[in-house]
């Protein structure tokens, strides 16, 4: 598990672990437009030998 609200995080100014999908995609744009990773995730966990994550456009 990793702390990614830490002091001096690199997360608090950039969206670098997250990408946000939305159904209305013109509304929550100007939403969440410059909003950093911090505002929405405090901690990731890495699973090892874990597969690799679908992204939802191509689950079935």
């Amino acid at each position: 598990m990793f702390k990614l609200n830490g002091e001096n995080s690199p997360y608090s100014n950039e969206a670098d672990l997250i990408e946000i999908k939305m159904f209305l995609k013109d509304y929550n744009t100007t939403k969440l437009k410059g909003k950093n990773t911090l505002q929405f995730i405090d901690y990731a966990i890495l699973i090892s030998d874990s597969k690799e994550q679908v992204p939802i456009e191509e689950m079935k």
